[in-house]
């Protein structure tokens, strides 16, 4: 039972992180929550700071850990940051790996984020401790989180063409996580393909979030080159500014417009939809007039 083994979640304070804490809260699991800042939880939630870029912290964090849910920030530093994880795992003992990751990584990948994604990936696989890797689309909350200012602005300028994803919520991947980090054993040496119930366009995506708020939002794209320059200008690093634009151009490409039942296997339902997260949003794209009640 995983309930004997002691489980660390790091990133428990990012969009991924602090649903997997509330559900492991949820059903009582016995865990610690780990993230590189103070903690934003409850009392009642035993938690840590970790720092990647210190073996010694890790050291000390990962100490009599059984089960290790690991999470690397995207940074330029990232891979080394999952070899720093991944040795102190090692030395700790550390039983059991489960890694979120990106739908399409690849060590051959053209696209440098799922390169970087694949790269670490193939790190955990040769360390010799057993590993659950879940792959996870696009979350349907970067269109609030990454994009908020400017849906409320009208307009969102992409490079990602008429490319499709299928957008995931979330919480439905955090969900995935914490099933798997409760029930470890049947899940171990997997790959798993976490994805929405369809692929979508960002012209359909701000059409159905148009409808939910009552007021006109449009997508409108851009070529790389703008974005590049957009992306620099705005003070971004050379190496950060290719990051994210190869994210924008995976998704022109399609490669997250795979569709998977992953959902429904691991958890006995469908995932949620991109129009109930619409709903849930909606209110916070509407207009200044809208939100004061004064429809016309």
């Amino acid at each position: 039972m995983s309930m004997a083994w002691r489980i660390l979640v790091t990133g428990a304070t990012g969009c991924l992180g602090r649903e997997i804490v509330k559900r492991l809260h949820q059903r009582e699991v016995d865990f610690v929550a780990a993230c590189r800042q103070d903690s934003i939880f409850p009392e009642e939630i035993r938690n840590l700071t970790v720092n990647y870029e210190s073996p010694a912290v890790l050291d000390q964090a990962f100490r009599e850990i059984d089960l290790l849910f690991l999470l690397i920030p995207f940074a330029e530093d990232m891979k080394q940051w999952a070899r720093n994880a991944i040795r102190a795992a090692q030395k700790a003992g550390v039983k059991l790996i489960v890694r979120p990751s990106v739908v399409g990584a690849d060590i051959e990948s053209p696209y440098l984020w799922l390169r970087t994604e694949g790269e670490i990936n193939k790190l955990l696989q040769e360390s010799g401790i057993p590993s659950v890797i879940v792959k996870g689309t696009g979350f349907m909350q970067n269109y609030s989180r990454l994009y908020g200012d400017a849906l409320k602005q009208g307009n969102l300028f992409l490079p990602e063409g008429e490319g499709r994803v299928a957008y995931l919520d979330a919480r439905d991947l955090a969900a995935v996580c914490a099933e798997i980090l409760v029930n470890p054993f049947q899940h171990i040496g997997r790959d798993y393909e976490v994805t929405g119930p369809r692929a979508i366009s960002n012209a359909e995506a701000l059409r159905l979030l148009s409808l939910a708020a009552r007021r006109r939002i449009s997508y409108i794209p851009v070529t790389e080159e703008a974005t590049r320059k957009a992306l620099s200008k705005a003070g971004a690093s050379r190496w950060w500014t290719e990051f994210v634009l190869s994210r924008h151009l995976s998704n022109r490409d399609g490669i997250g417009e795979l569709v998977t039942s992953t959902i429904e296997e691991i958890l006995g339902r469908q995932p949620l939809t991109f129009e109930e997260y619409c709903d849930e949003v909606a209110e916070e794209f509407q207009s200044p007039a809208q939100n004061l009640g004064l429809r016309s």
